[in-house]
């Protein structure tokens, strides 16, 4: 597959190359007799009112031909006398030479520049995930817009990262609005050690937030919750509640935060393996619609109030057991060091080395810095606490 792009690669490069010359041929009126991409047996040749078009078996070149004295043995029409090569201006044949290697040259600037110019989907400055245990964590949550960094304005995610980026060490005011109100806020912004391209390393400034929401995928990890009750089990992907549409997971903690204890409508996608899916070529869910009717538990005491993500997302857990499935186990290679361990498809991890997880990117993150190390996992299966160890394989 690689030659394949390397192919396509190489006949671009060409085909702009010698478009070039021919452009640049026809602009001062000189006669083309053909051009080609490649060399050796013609696959396809195509026949102009003047010029012959065709494509060759071996893709690692081309020409243009045009119409020389000191090239033909024919006879030269008096009509074409004038669209000879030689017979143009120094200048005219020296731009006509050198266009083929300047299209090389200005072909990547257009094609990056028609792309950044293109219509992009820019992420707002909201906050999707704080990440636990860096400094906006318990201070920054879930929805927070924010207004400005130091006084500076911003308009996207992108901008705050690079106005963050540049306050490495430094206490940073930041302005944002949580459920209508305008709250002001100091965060210690943290000096991380970077290494970018060719072991150049650089230190940013960062507070551990992401723009990415947690999909409305969720984990089930009790059997005795209102959820399993229900019929919802761990994967099922939320599409609507009571016919609101569903996007994300903080969605499904926002309709029921004004849920007293009455029956929820609950439209899900479920993911169902295909067995010998693609002749056996590769494993396959399917997803297959459903319906159920969730009831949860009575809130006891006052009403969340409006913004409160990280209250509505464990209130959802409490008088549902659902959670997000960010930290469930999707798979398993069955004989790898975490089977031997005793881990399971489904299981919701709870702690990794002794420390709780609550973010799965973190758990990630933390399982490749520690490379081959031995590691203590604790996990539970339908409400019942595990633990085994396990060591990651290098490959």
């Amino acid at each position: 597959m690689d030659f394949v792009y390397f192919i396509v690669l190489v006949s671009v490069l060409i085909f702009v190359h010698e478009g070039g010359h021919f452009l640049m041929a026809r602009i001062f009126r000189v006669k083309v007799l053909e051009v080609s991409l490649g060399f050796g047996p013609r696959l396809l040749r195509l026949r102009g009112r003047e010029t012959e078009y065709s494509v060759a078996l071996l893709p690692f070149g081309g020409f243009v031909k045009m119409l020389e004295e000191s090239k033909t043995s024919e006879p030269i029409l008096p009509e074409d006398r004038a669209r000879t090569f030689e017979s143009k201006p120094l200048w005219q044949r020296v731009l006509i030479v050198l266009a083929g290697p300047a299209m090389n040259v200005l072909f990547p600037f257009v094609l990056f520049s028609s792309l950044y110019l293109q219509d992009r989907e820019v992420a707002p400055a909201v906050v999707g995930n704080v990440i636990p245990h860096r400094p906006a964590d318990g201070i920054l949550k879930t929805g927070d817009r924010i207004l400005s960094v130091e006084g500076e304005t911003i308009s996207s995610f992108d901008e705050l990262l690079d106005r963050v980026s540049k306050r490495a060490g430094q206490q940073t005011k930041f302005s944002i609005e949580r459920a209508g109100r305008h709250l002001e806020l100091a965060i210690p912004v943290a000096r991380d050690r970077v290494t970018r391209e060719f072991d150049v390393v650089e230190y940013v400034g960062r507070v551990g937030i992401t723009p990415v929401f947690a999909a409305a995928v969720i984990g089930i990890a009790r059997p005795d919750s209102p959820g399993f009750a229900a019929g919802l089990r761990t994967f099922d992907h939320i599409i609507a509640l009571n016919g609101r549409k569903v996007e994300r997971f903080v969605d499904l903690a926002e309709v029921l935060a004004t849920n007293r204890g009455g029956n929820i409508i609950v439209s899900y996608m479920r993911p169902t393996a295909s067995p010998n899916a693609l002749g056996g070529l590769g494993e396959v869910a399917v997803y297959t619609p459903g319906v159920a009717t969730l009831t949860p538990l009575r809130r006891e005491g006052e009403p969340l109030s409006a913004g409160d993500s990280e209250g509505m997302i464990g209130d959802l857990l409490t008088r549902t057991g659902i959670e997000s499935s960010d930290l469930f186990i999707a798979y398993v290679p069955q004989g790898s060091s975490e089977w031997q361990a005793g881990l399971r498809s489904g299981d919701r991890i709870v702690s990794l080395d002794g420390k709780p997880q609550r973010l799965g990117m973190v758990f990630r993150s933390l399982l490749t810095e520690g490379g081959a190390n031995r590691h203590e996992l604790v996990w539970t299966r339908e409400g019942h606490a595990m633990s085994g160890t396990f060591q990651l394989r290098r490959e």
